[in-house]
């Protein structure tokens, strides 16, 4: 059959327990990625004609939003706001500034 023994057994075993299913690895988690955005957010845009998602893409490149692309440069707006506004952080923002 192109299966080791053992394989066909551990196989076997899995669909009498759990039927064909059980064949099929149910452990896996998906990946969070950080900057996702959320799905009824994404499916939204996806709808918009694309001079609409031009648009506000534009837009949000005016406000600055795509300087903050990576937690370095997030970091970096964050200690220049604290500057220049007197800002006070968390903890967790004091830690990862100190990093």
């Amino acid at each position: 059959m192109g299966l080791s023994r053992d394989t066909f057994y551990r196989y076997k075993a899995a669909v009498d327990e759990g039927g064909v299913d059980a064949l099929f690895d149910q452990n896996r988690r998906k990946p969070y990625v950080k900057n996702h955005v959320d799905k009824r957010i994404e499916m939204k845009s996806l709808s918009m004609p694309w001079h609409f998602r031009r648009m506000a893409s534009n837009e949000l490149r005016k406000r600055g939003t795509n300087a903050l692309a990576n937690f370095k440069q997030r970091l970096k707006t964050l200690e220049a706001q604290v500057a220049e506004k007197g800002l006070i952080l968390t903890e967790a923002q004091v830690v990862a500034l100190e990093r």
